[in-house]
């Protein structure tokens, strides 16, 4: 008698069909989970973002802008220094500038207010990494409606934050 290795058509089945209830049952928990999840990545893409922006600043001995475009749900990293036409540190990006990065929100991450030096949506690192004015905060929130946020101080320091109450108090996250 000869015997054939493998698996017969109902064990491939009774296989298949495991798998798939258990995809059923995993899918929309994790469904749930990936606005929390965009959001988190997001605050921490944007931690790292101002921290290269300052590092650039040294690096260049000069200015380095980051500019947030709240309505467009952006920001902008730039070197402010006026190369070509245009005049340095005045927070416009001129195209002999060089640009960073330019970063565009997922569609269910929201950037809702971004205030730095005297309640503007931008902020500045010079040729020793010290941010301009006394620091601000930039705050995102998902289609969750949960909410994180990065607080600046005055000398370049940066804390996540998070609030559990739809932004009115905000507690540190690490």
């Amino acid at each position: 008698m000869q015997r054939y290795a493998g698996f017969t058509l109902a064990e491939l089945i009774v296989v298949i069909a495991v798998l798939a209830l258990a995809a059923a049952v995993a899918i929309p928990g994790y469904l749930g989970w990936l606005p929390d999840i965009r959001l988190s990545s997001m605050i921490r893409n944007l931690k790292s973002d101002l921290a290269l922006a300052r590092q650039r600043a040294i690096r260049e001995n000069g200015q380095v802008a980051v500019v947030f475009d709240i309505p467009n749900n952006r920001y902008t990293i730039f070197v402010d220094n006026g190369a070509g036409d245009g005049n340095a540190n005045d927070w416009e990006r001129h195209a002999d500038e060089a640009e960073i990065k330019t970063i565009t929100l997922p569609e269910d991450v929201t950037m809702y207010a971004a205030a730095f030096a005297g309640g503007s949506p931008r902020i500045r690192f010079d040729g020793r990494g010290l941010p301009n004015g006394l620091g601000g905060h930039v705050y995102l929130r998902n289609a969750k409606r949960n909410f994180r946020g990065l607080v600046m101080t005055m000398v370049g320091r940066i804390r996540t934050k998070i609030s559990l109450d739809g932004g009115e108090s905000w507690d540190d996250a690490e």
